[in-house]
């Protein structure tokens, strides 16, 4: 028997897992793209 709590619970923890590897990605690539673009400004 599962309660409404728990399955709100494990709802929210596999959003998490979910959304934490993209948030890295999103994180690293936005950093990338800075680099790059920001490289020539500074030559």
């Amino acid at each position: 028997m599962s309660s409404p709590q728990k399955d709100l619970y494990d709802a929210i923890s596999i959003v998490k897992r979910k959304i934490i590897p993209l948030a890295f990605i999103l994180y690293f690539l936005t950093i990338w793209i800075v680099l790059i673009l920001g490289l020539p400004l500074y030559a």
